[in-house]
Protein backbone atom coordinates (compact mmCIF):
# COMPACT_ATOMS: atom_id res chain seq x y z
CA UNK A 1 0.00 0.00 0.00
CA UNK A 2 1.01 3.48 -0.67
CA UNK A 3 -1.18 5.46 1.16
CA UNK A 4 -4.23 4.94 3.36
CA UNK A 5 -7.00 6.87 4.47
CA UNK A 6 -9.33 5.87 7.22
CA UNK A 7 -13.06 6.34 5.70
CA UNK A 8 -15.32 4.64 8.80
CA UNK A 9 -16.06 7.71 10.70
CA UNK A 10 -16.60 10.32 7.73
CA UNK A 11 -19.90 9.03 6.48
CA UNK A 12 -21.32 8.06 9.42
CA UNK A 13 -20.59 12.49 11.13
CA UNK A 14 -21.95 13.47 7.72
CA UNK A 15 -25.04 10.87 8.38
CA UNK A 16 -25.72 12.07 11.51
CA UNK A 17 -27.56 15.28 11.64
CA UNK A 18 -30.25 14.20 9.15
CA UNK A 19 -30.70 11.05 10.82
CA UNK A 20 -31.37 13.04 13.79
CA UNK A 21 -33.84 15.99 12.14
CA UNK A 22 -35.98 13.04 11.08
CA UNK A 23 -36.50 11.17 14.46
CA UNK A 24 -39.59 12.72 15.32
CA UNK A 25 -41.41 11.96 11.70
CA UNK A 26 -45.18 11.47 11.57
CA UNK A 27 -45.37 9.18 8.93
CA UNK A 28 -49.56 10.33 8.91
CA UNK A 29 -48.42 13.59 7.75
CA UNK A 30 -47.89 13.20 3.93
CA UNK A 31 -45.01 16.26 3.50
CA UNK A 32 -42.98 13.99 6.43
CA UNK A 33 -42.92 10.81 4.77
CA UNK A 34 -42.00 12.59 1.30
CA UNK A 35 -39.09 14.68 2.88
CA UNK A 36 -38.09 11.40 4.16
CA UNK A 37 -38.01 9.54 0.59
CA UNK A 38 -36.40 12.49 -0.77
CA UNK A 39 -33.34 12.09 1.97
CA UNK A 40 -33.28 8.26 1.38
CA UNK A 41 -33.00 8.67 -1.93
CA UNK A 42 -30.08 11.49 -1.81
CA UNK A 43 -28.51 9.20 0.68
CA UNK A 44 -28.26 6.22 -1.74
CA UNK A 45 -27.16 7.97 -4.95
CA UNK A 46 -24.33 9.98 -2.44
CA UNK A 47 -23.15 6.69 -1.12
CA UNK A 48 -23.32 5.42 -4.35
CA UNK A 49 -21.23 8.00 -6.31
CA UNK A 50 -18.78 8.45 -3.32
CA UNK A 51 -17.45 4.97 -2.70
CA UNK A 52 -19.47 4.74 0.81
CA UNK A 53 -21.52 1.86 0.11
CA UNK A 54 -19.78 -0.58 2.30
CA UNK A 55 -19.74 2.00 5.35
CA UNK A 56 -22.12 1.33 7.65
CA UNK A 57 -23.17 1.24 11.18
CA UNK A 58 -23.30 -2.72 11.64
CA UNK A 59 -19.75 -2.77 10.15
CA UNK A 60 -18.52 -0.38 12.87
CA UNK A 61 -20.54 -2.72 15.33
CA UNK A 62 -18.41 -5.26 14.25
CA UNK A 63 -15.25 -3.29 15.00
CA UNK A 64 -14.62 -3.64 10.70
CA UNK A 65 -12.61 -0.36 9.52
CA UNK A 66 -13.10 1.37 6.02
CA UNK A 67 -9.84 2.52 4.64
CA UNK A 68 -9.27 4.27 0.91
CA UNK A 69 -5.91 3.24 -0.16
CA UNK A 70 -4.14 3.54 -3.39
CA UNK A 71 -2.09 -0.15 -3.79
CA UNK A 72 0.44 -1.50 -5.98
CA UNK A 73 0.86 -5.36 -6.39
CA UNK A 74 4.27 -6.50 -5.32
CA UNK A 75 4.89 -8.26 -8.67
CA UNK A 76 4.98 -4.78 -11.04
CA UNK A 77 6.81 -1.19 -10.03
CA UNK A 78 4.54 0.48 -7.95
CA UNK A 79 5.28 3.63 -10.07
CA UNK A 80 3.76 2.40 -13.17
CA UNK A 81 0.54 0.32 -11.90
CA UNK A 82 -1.38 2.20 -9.07
CA UNK A 83 -5.01 1.09 -7.99
CA UNK A 84 -7.89 3.14 -5.44
CA UNK A 85 -9.45 0.47 -3.40
CA UNK A 86 -12.06 0.50 -0.55
CA UNK A 87 -10.15 -1.79 2.18
CA UNK A 88 -12.03 -3.60 4.80
CA UNK A 89 -10.76 -4.87 7.90
CA UNK A 90 -10.36 -5.27 11.68
CA UNK A 91 -6.91 -3.80 12.28
CA UNK A 92 -5.20 -0.32 11.46
CA UNK A 93 -3.41 -0.20 8.27
CA UNK A 94 -0.38 2.39 7.96
CA UNK A 95 1.37 2.71 4.21
CA UNK A 96 4.03 -0.06 3.46
CA UNK A 97 1.73 -2.43 4.93
CA UNK A 98 1.14 -5.78 2.89
CA UNK A 99 -2.10 -7.04 3.17
CA UNK A 100 -3.93 -10.17 1.46
CA UNK A 101 -7.42 -10.12 0.44
CA UNK A 102 -10.68 -11.01 -0.71
CA UNK A 103 -12.48 -9.21 -3.61
CA UNK A 104 -15.74 -8.04 -2.35
CA UNK A 105 -16.82 -6.50 -6.03
CA UNK A 106 -14.84 -4.00 -8.18
CA UNK A 107 -12.16 -2.22 -6.10
CA UNK A 108 -13.26 -3.14 -2.92
CA UNK A 109 -11.69 -6.13 -1.27
CA UNK A 110 -11.79 -7.92 2.24
CA UNK A 111 -8.68 -8.49 4.67
CA UNK A 112 -7.73 -11.82 5.47
CA UNK A 113 -5.54 -13.35 7.73
CA UNK A 114 -2.20 -15.00 6.07
CA UNK A 115 -2.70 -18.79 5.96
CA UNK A 116 -0.34 -20.55 8.04
CA UNK A 117 2.51 -17.52 9.27
CA UNK A 118 2.99 -17.14 5.14
CA UNK A 119 3.52 -13.90 3.81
Amino acid sequence: MIKVEDKTKESLAYLVPYIISFITINFSDLRDTISLGVLLVILFVVYINSDLLFVNPLLSFFNFKIYAAEVCKTTVGCEDVTNTITLITKRTIKPRDDILVWDISENVVLEREKDGGTS
